[in-house]
């Protein structure tokens, strides 16, 4: 879980990296770290491009700054999949799609090794965020590293 205080933190972070508010994101879950992520960084500004679960993932194509990440919690803690998404604005795809899309920041999260060796090489965000243990695999954190993409940890 990212607290208030980590985040904090992190904004310095990434302003001193050349991210800052109003930055893209992708978020590949709105599980404990990428839903703590996403609310925060909708507060502070960020504009949440798209999201993913298991079964799908939804992409803002209105142009309107993002993801309404509020109505996306509560959609989901109807028990509902972002496949039943219906919404105007919004496009869905893969899970898997969001690995490569043209972000400032990407939040893989869903299960452990989702971002590895197989899909690190299509990575085009500028920053990779790790919320939890093992979602980035060791192998795809060296290709990131080699492709000069920051790897951040942020759990405890």
């Amino acid at each position: 879980m990212i607290t208030s205080r980590d985040f904090s933190t992190l904004q310095r972070l990434l302003k001193s990296s050349g991210v800052s508010e109003r930055s893209a994101i992708a978020v590949g879950g709105l599980h404990n770290g990428g839903l703590s992520f996403a609310k925060f960084a909708f507060r502070a500004g960020f504009r949440v491009m798209a999201v993913a679960d298991d079964f799908a993932g939804i992409i803002d194509i209105g142009g309107n700054g993002g993801l309404k990440v509020p109505e996306l919690i509560n959609y989901r803690k109807n028990g509902n999949d972002f496949s039943q998404v219906f919404w105007e604005n919004i496009r869905k795809t893969k899970p898997g799609f969001l690995m490569r899309m043209e972000v400032d920041i990407l939040v893989p999260e869903v299960k452990t090794g989702i971002l590895n060796e197989e899909n690190a090489f299509d990575v085009r965000a500028k920053v990779v965020i790790q919320t939890g243990r093992g979602l980035v695999t060791y192998n795809a954190a060296q290709i990131l590293e080699r492709k000069m993409i920051p790897l951040i940890t942020l759990y405890t």
